[in-house]
């Protein structure tokens, strides 16, 4: 197994290797915004400023936003795009930065900053101009997309002195916002009314400390997620995405999990002080709370909640 992890090594060099870049300039015309909705759910309607009326303020926002080396033309976005328009008849606003996400890690880490002041002065556009309530907008973040999403969220707190609805981070990006070279700031508990975040590889590409109002960790937040296993992939490998497919598994669980969530309501988590606790069953007075879209924030919905999953679609015990 000495090459998987050689592979594995290659990947964090890379990652923590590199210093971030400041003097970035992100053009606007690096963020790009697809819309659906229910009329328009095959074709989208690429939004600018000057059609933000193609944006029915009346209904809810959804805004999806990808992570490193990522784009919207990946699977993710478009099944994450179908539960949700199975739901309801949203606005998903699906975000495309894939230019300034393509620049090296630490280049791309340093760009979510420029690339979340855009999305913010569009949310802030749409509710100025078009009356949309800023509590109905809702920011689903992976990796560093989830980043994007707490810059978003500032930006919207700056211009318009109120914070937007909710903000998902689905295993926010931890190289160089977490650790010993932590330079950035990211994602952070204020930067919405309410933070939820999805641990799933906890202190290997993801984050595995609590940043949001709550936080859930699925199977202790930690890889490997089930279903995941280095040890699955065969050598030599077919092609490159099948590598990353396995390296980056427990990563990219936060999105599956959250997707199979929208329809479903069997993610059910448990307060606890920590996973080991939670197997052991000392989680005191037990509050729980559903992971994923249907999260309801109250009270005794807030801190860290633990459950467990399974290896195959849709991944939650009924």
């Amino acid at each position: 197994m000495h090459v998987a992890f050689s592979i594995i090594l290659l990947v964090i060099v890379q990652v923590y290797s590199q210093s971030p870049a400041w003097n970035i300039f992100v053009n606007e015309d690096d963020v790009k915004f697809y819309l659906y909705n229910r009329e328009n759910h095959l074709e989208p309607i690429l939004i600018t400023k000057n059609n933000l009326n193609a944006l029915e303020s009346n209904k809810s926002v959804k805004l999806v936003i990808h992570g490193f080396f990522e784009n919207a033309r990946r699977d993710w976005y478009k099944n994450m795009t179908r539960e949700y328009l199975k739901k309801d008849d949203f606005n998903i606003i699906q975000v495309d930065w894939s230019k300034p996400a393509s620049s090296g890690y630490s280049i791309s880490a340093g760009n979510t900053k420029y690339v979340g002041i855009i999305i913010g002065k569009l949310i802030s556009e749409l509710s100025k101009n078009q009356k949309l309530p800023l509590k109905n907008v809702h920011i689903i973040g992976h990796s560093l997309g989830a980043h994007v999403a707490g810059y978003a969220g500032k930006e919207v707190i700056r211009q318009m002195k109120s914070p937007i609805g909710r903000i998902t981070a689905l295993d926010a990006a931890a190289p160089l916002f977490e650790g010993t070279v932590d330079i950035l700031v990211g994602l952070e508990k204020g930067d919405a009314e309410i933070v939820d975040a999805i641990h799933t590889d906890g202190g290997f590409f993801g984050r595995k400390n609590a940043i949001g109002t709550v936080d859930f960790f699925p199977n202790g937040g930690t890889a490997p997620q089930p279903g995941c296993s280095i040890r699955s992939l065969k050598f030599p490998p077919r092609n490159y995405v099948e590598v990353a497919s396995e390296v980056f598994c427990s990563h990219t669980r936060s999105y599956h999990y959250f997707i199979s969530s929208i329809n479903n309501e069997n993610f059910v988590a448990t307060k606890c002080e920590s996973w080991k606790y939670f197997t052991q069953n000392k989680c005191g007075e037990s509050h729980t709370a559903l992971m994923g879209d249907d999260y309801f924030y109250q009270e005794d919905t807030t801190g860290k909640f633990f459950l467990k999953t399974n290896s195959e679609f849709s991944y939650a015990y009924d």
